[in-house]
Order: structure tokens, then sequence, then C-alpha cells
């Protein structure tokens, strides 16, 4: 079990290793309508890194939030409640940490907790 789950995450890192490798290349040559814009100084190159790495990093913890989302809805829909509180806590915390790290808006995240709420007080 172990041993598959650390394969898994290998797997998923070297994809992602490979992903931000892909962005930060496409990053490098910014098009512009005068042709192909390259950064002139060192900085530039390392501030459109940070941006590509941050995007990747954003972009997988929203997917992470859709997917517990999706397993909470689905948790109501067959009306397993014990088990919906404790996801709703776990999405909880998971939007307070997306919210403190700027990830989503902090309004963003007070209406997906009051509306993940209040669907689980109407069922």
């Amino acid at each position: 079990d172990s041993a598959k789950a650390f394969a898994e995450s290998s797997k998923n890192k070297r994809q992602s290793a490979f992903l931000l490798d892909i962005i930060i290349s496409l990053c490098y040559f910014i098009i512009t309508q005068k042709g192909v814009f390259m950064p002139i100084l060192h900085a530039s190159y390392k501030d459109i890194k940070k941006s590509a790495k941050k995007a990747l990093r954003n972009q997988s913890a929203k997917s992470e939030l859709k997917t517990e989302t999706k397993k909470f809805l689905d948790l109501i829909s067959s009306k397993k409640m014990e088990e919906a509180k404790k996801q709703l806590n776990f999405l909880i915390s998971q939007l307070d940490k997306a919210r403190s790290k700027g990830i989503i808006h902090k309004n963003t995240a007070s209406r997906k907790k009051s509306r993940l709420m209040k669907k689980l007080k109407t069922t």
C-alpha cells in the first residue's frame, strides 16, 4: 500500500515538474506584436519562473478543493451525515488555508463555507 502511494506521489511530482518545465520554457518567450520578446535581466527570468511555480501550486490547490467539495456533496446525496460532517470540517480547514495563502479571495472562501454548511443543514 505505502509503496503504491509512494510510486504515485513520485509519478505526480515528475508530471508536475515536467509541466513546470513546459510552462517556464513557454514563458521565456513572450509573444508580442513585434515578435518574440526575451527578458533582458536575469531577474525577469526569475520572476517568470516564480510566477509559473505559483500558478501551478494555485492550480493544484484549487483542484484539490474541488475534489474535496465533490466528495462532500456525494456524502450528502448518499445520506451519510456523520462522514459528511467530518468531510465538511476538513473542507473548511482547506478553504481557510487556501484563503490565508492567497489562493482564493476571503469572501469566496466565506461564501463557499456558508453554502456548504447550508446544504448540510437542509438535508
